[in-house]
């Protein structure tokens, strides 16, 4: 009999079970009952198979295809694909119901939390929660982006919804830069979701994922947060960093120099972090194109050295890893390292990357391009740069690669 190749969604199920409830206009609760269900149903669908699919009897078996589609055709649907399309369209409308009595203020927080709490965990929840987000902003409902991350169910499973709470943190940050009332908020309560406050994330990801200092009121949480993490190792790192390439790139050398005395107090063997790591080693290389021009080809023929394929044996880890370190060589003018460490930790059958490590690939290619270009390989920068997809990027490097992007676009 076909199994299912994965399981159903538990979602898909429960509505199931109401379903052949209402149609059998009982409750099915014991053996006896399933029994006189597979009965009605002409033995189509086994009693033991209602005995596990309203867990009257615990069992990890996948319910088969031609079962659920069986028990589709009795709730009066074609087959179990159609029985889906019924529910995901009781979801929009569920969705659309909760959208318009958020607009005409009919419901509290806490409702809004009940309701977004007892939908199935799925993307079309996190796209309802964007559209109350813009209906929030419109009503200036302080009281909800205060307590924003008390919807704890959409925050909590990073892994799983690691792409949907990366774009939410963007949406805020975005909402930030035009409302400065939402600014105040941002600055005075997300900055430590994961430390001693009633979030307790495993990730401060608002500060961590963002990383937008260009941003006044992102300095200003930024400083908050190293306030209450600075014996953090990982987190004083985190700061002084992301500062000191923030002044490098203003050209405020005293600052700069102020944070990179600071991160030379830092023991970075400590800390085993991919992304400081290579921060890191950028900082320095900025510093000595400033300060120290003579060292800088020594820097760039250590980096040459390092073996990013050991250190990094994930693609998508060495791919985010070279991605940092290639900014601040692209911002040195170190194009021929670009193009070498790049030739050497990739060849052309590795390019395959999960999400998040296209986005940094898809980064990497304006700056080989850009590199290729400048090193009057043409015909070869025009090769990689039409391999570019200009619709999926991170958004943290866009205000730089968007540049050199537009500009390789006059020159392509």
């Amino acid at each position: 009999m076909a199994r299912i190749k994965n399981k159903p969604k538990e979602a898909h199920l429960e509505l199931l079970r109401k379903e052949l409830s209402k149609k059998y206009t009982l409750n099915i609760l014991t053996s006896s009952d399933c029994k006189n269900l597979s009965d009605e149903m002409d033995n189509t669908v086994s009693k033991d198979t209602f005995r596990r699919l309203f867990n009257v009897v615990k069992n990890n078996n996948t319910i088969s295809l031609k079962s659920l589609n069986h028990c589709a055709a009795y709730c009066g649907y074609s087959d179990w694909g159609s029985f889906i399309d019924y529910y995901n369209q009781i979801r929009i409308n569920e969705n659309k119901l909760t959208l318009l009595n958020c607009l005409q203020g009919k419901l509290d927080n806490q409702t809004i939390i009940e309701k977004i709490d007892s939908f199935p965990d799925t993307k079309e929840v996190y796209d309802l929660f964007i559209q109350i987000i813009l209906v929030k902003v419109i009503q200036e409902d302080k009281d909800f982006f205060i307590n924003i991350f008390d919807f704890e169910p959409l925050f909590v499973d990073i892994e799983k919804n690691r792409y949907e709470i990366y774009y939410l943190v963007h949406l805020l940050s975005t909402l930030c830069q035009s409302h400065q009332w939402l600014q105040e908020i941002a600055i005075e309560h997300y900055f430590n979701l994961d430390g001693e406050s009633r979030y307790d994330f495993e990730s401060d990801f608002f500060i961590e994922w963002l990383v937008t200092p260009q941003f006044d009121f992102y300095r200003n949480l930024l400083h908050n947060y190293h306030y209450v993490k600075k014996n953090n190792l990982k987190a004083n790192a985190f700061y002084h960093l992301t500062l000191a390439h923030y002044y490098a790139d203003i050209e405020d050398w005293d600052n700069f120099k102020l944070h990179f005395n600071e991160i030379n107090t830092i023991d970075f063997k400590e800390i085993n972090h991919n992304i400081l790591s290579m921060k890191h080693k950028g900082i320095i290389l900025i510093h000595s194109l400033k300060f120290n021009p003579h060292e800088l080809e020594k820097l760039c023929l250590e980096i040459n050295k390092i073996n990013f394929r050991s250190l990094y044996e994930d693609r998508s880890d060495r791919i985010t890893a070279l991605l940092f370190l290639c900014v601040s060589l692209h911002k040195c003018r170190q194009y021929q390292v670009i193009m070498n460490i790049v030739a050497r930790h990739f060849s052309k059958h590795e390019l395959i990357f999960t999400q998040w490590g296209e986005q940094n690939w898809n980064h990497l290619k304006i700056l080989l391009s850009d590199s290729l270009l400048k090193t009057n390989q043409i015909e070869k920068a025009k090769e990689i740069f039409e391999t570019i997809s200009d619709d999926r990027f991170d958004l943290n490097f866009s205000p730089f690669t968007n540049k050199i992007y537009d500009a390789l676009k006059i020159q392509f």
